[in-house]
């Protein structure tokens, strides 16, 4: 018994003197740091992120836990041509409908979502390859595949459109890929080669 105590004595005291030996003085500014300000939230298991004064482009997907890619609310009563500045904005589309051109296909890694919004009361809203013939992959209208083989355009039919109807696209460097759509009504999402 009085091995057992001795023994934890002696643990004892080597813990607290190697705490002591390792202890950290901090600034109250160096403690704000570790606590997110002057906010006082302790930042448990994670890091702050930069602070960026600049702007940055990114060519690949970027994913968030708990938050959405931009949103654009546009006058969409005017055609408009997409930069690859804009890659990963999602497009809320409603009222008079208007053609998005998609920039240069060999921007491999940008990509664009489009989804209804709103009631479309005139023309149809339109996705447009720059280049034509280029716009692969399947469509889903209804619960039904609509296969899209080297097509110029996605078109969001007006009169039968429905809130939360969508397609996503991404380019290779070669093509535009389809990545996902919905669409409640049949034939209301369309992919077609008017030339």
């Amino acid at each position: 018994m009085y091995k057992l105590k001795t023994f934890l004595t002696v643990a004892i005291t080597l813990i607290f003197t190697v705490s002591a030996a390792f202890a950290v003085t901090m600034s109250v500014d160096e403690l704000k740091q570790l606590t997110n300000g002057d906010t006082g939230e302790a930042m448990i298991g994670a890091m702050s992120g930069p602070n960026v004064y600049n702007d940055m482009v990114f060519h690949r997907t970027i994913k968030f836990r708990d938050a959405t890619a931009a949103v654009a609310l546009l006058d969409t009563d005017t055609a408009r041509t997409l930069t690859s500045s804009e890659s990963g904005t999602t497009f809320l589309l409603s009222a008079t409908g208007t053609t998005f051109t998609l920039p240069a296909v060999a921007n491999t890694g940008i990509n664009y979502r489009f989804m209804i919004n709103g009631a479309s009361d005139t023309n149809n809203f339109v996705v447009d390859s720059a280049e034509g013939d280029n716009i692969n992959g399947t469509l889903t209208v209804n619960n039904a595949d609509v296969v899209c083989e080297d097509e110029d355009q996605i078109n969001f039919v007006v009169d039968g459109e429905e809130l939360g109807d969508t397609v996503s696209i991404m380019s290779d460097g070669s093509q535009w890929l389809i990545m996902g759509s919905d669409a409640t009504t049949a034939a209301k999402i369309t992919c077609t080669d008017p030339s």
